[in-house]
């Protein structure tokens, strides 16, 4: 085989070529020592060779000329996609985060996403501050992707479910986690955000749900802000546009039918203790189409909670945003007191 001595001689696109073949039969000759010296050289080349860094608020933004690997199944551990940041060990089922050794030694996560998905996002956070909110520390950009760098979480609430019973979480932990899921919800759906120029701003998370509840140092963390959106309160809910994203089984009435409310994250906050507190979703059902039906058009069944956590988690499960709590945190504080009114742990919560 003929290997070429300059990489900028080699169409990006055989990186796809030359991964599908190491992961083959390569190695059994020396083809594979060829196609590993270029495979390196190629990912070298598209992430060494950037435009200065942007930095805006806190958070770098870098830029890339060339096409970078679309995946991070493009790399393996022991590399640097990013100058500086070695992968230790894949995080996730979806296989898009890694955790990192950054310099100095210091661990983070870097997760790959689609620059159309994440653009947006990225522009509300920049400014974004808060104990219960994931920090986002810099953003490498190419042509198609992004390389978000972010705090390291020690696992998600979906990862906390699976490690205890097949009941739920305890339910005395589980408030603690939800009343620190709420204070970062509360603060991002405060109207005190200047954004696009404009002050006097919510945000809207736009995709609540256990696996973006991330766990730090004990404490809960609200993350991925994908599908965050920026919504004026004095507008109309009908008057915000319209969204399509959403995770059925913890998605709003309004977020089904694509309408941005603030009052939505209440919702599917609600959902997400439902769905840790007991093992289940609030509507179980093998069609997608019918579990959107069923959120717009029935109330859940509650029945394995007891009485007083019932009447509670109605109300912000209420298919009108303006018939829910004022605030998320509002949602907890009356969880705590209906939890209180059963005698098995009102000593624990209040001693």
């Amino acid at each position: 085989m003929v290997v070429c001595d300059r990489v900028t001689e080699i169409r990006p696109s055989l990186n796809r070529l030359i991964i599908r073949a190491l992961s083959h039969d390569a190695k059994r000759n020396d083809d594979y020592f060829y196609l590993r010296r270029i495979h390196w050289a190629l990912v070298c080349s598209r992430l060494a060779d950037r435009r200065p860094g942007i930095c805006t608020g806190g958070l770098t933004v870098a830029s890339t000329s060339h096409e970078p690997p679309t995946s991070c199944r493009d790399f393996e551990v022991g590399q640097e996609p990013v100058p500086g940041f070695r992968l230790i060990e894949h995080l996730g089922p979806d296989g898009e985060t890694y955790k990192a050794e950054g310099p100095g030694g210091f661990r983070v996560a870097l997760q790959w996403q689609r620059r159309k998905h994440l653009r947006k996002s990225l522009d509300l956070f920049k400014d974004i501050r808060h104990p219960h909110v994931l920090a986002i520390f810099g953003v490498w950009s190419a042509d198609e992707v992004d390389i978000v760098a972010m705090e390291l979480a020690e696992c998600t609430l979906s990862d906390r479910l699976r490690q205890g019973s097949e009941k739920g979480i305890a339910p005395l932990e589980l408030l603690q986690y939800m009343e620190d899921a709420a204070k970062g919800l509360d603060y991002l759906n405060a109207p005190r955000h200047t954004l696009l120029g404009k002050s006097g701003m919510s945000v809207v998370h736009g995709d609540i749900k256990p696996v973006h509840l991330r766990l730090v140092g004990g404490h809960v963390k609200v993350a991925e802000f994908i599908h965050a959106e920026c919504v004026d309160p004095t507008q109309p809910d009908e008057e915000r546009g319209h969204v399509l994203a959403c995770t059925p089984a913890f998605a709003a009435p309004e977020r089904v039918q694509g309408v941005v409310s603030v009052q939505a994250d209440q919702y599917s906050l609600a959902a997400s203790y439902y769905y840790l507190r007991t093992g289940r979703h609030l509507f179980s059902s093998a069609s997608v189409r019918e579990i959107l039906r069923r959120c717009q058009e029935e109330d859940p069944d509650l029945a394995p909670l007891p009485v007083h956590e019932r009447r509670v988690l109605l109300r912000a499960l209420a298919r009108k945003p303006k018939d829910r709590w004022p605030t998320c945190l509002a949602f907890v504080n009356a969880l705590k007191k209906a939890m209180a009114a059963d005698t098995r742990h009102w000593w624990q919560l209040w001693k």
